[in-house]
């Protein structure tokens, strides 16, 4: 079975956004959107995502792609990306099967990298389905098949 990896990340720096915003970010998700957006991918618009961060999806080629940004403690962030669609326990049963959407996945995590480089974010850790730390993550996204650390 085809298994879709998340991209995460974590990353330091500050954005300017409306003190009055609950929870912050919401500027930046916005930027991240609309940016994208500039690069061709069709999104849907941001919105708040467990009262703790910001979401919007990506649709391209059957992927639902969820990109979520979160300031986990004062200037240092979280973000992930990962592909919201895979078939569930029930329809596997019945045959269905996920498709691999790890090259959207790598595509959004260079452009998003990208950005938030060009927002002079600094400090990041980007890893596979899990939360990034020393012994996991690299500075950039990296393909599925190689291995950090």
């Amino acid at each position: 079975m085809n298994r879709n990896i998340s991209q995460n990340a974590l990353f330091d720096g500050e954005y300017p956004d409306d003190p009055d915003d609950h929870p912050v970010g919401r500027r930046l998700i916005q930027d991240l959107n609309t940016l994208l957006m500039e690069e061709g991918w069709e999104l849907t618009p941001c919105d708040n995502w467990r009262d703790c961060g910001w979401v919007f999806f990506a649709a391209l080629n059957r992927a639902n792609i969820q990109i979520v940004v979160s300031m986990i403690e004062t200037n240092t962030w979280m973000l992930q990306i990962a592909n919201t669609n895979d078939p569930g326990w029930f329809a596997r049963l019945f045959g269905s099967t996920a498709i691999d959407h790890s090259d959207t996945i790598f595509r959004i995590a260079n452009s998003i990298h990208e950005i938030l480089v060009e927002y002079n974010f600094t400090n990041f850790r980007w890893c596979h389905d899990g939360y990034p730390d020393d012994t996991n993550s690299e500075p950039t996204p990296f393909y599925p098949e190689r291995n950090a650390g």
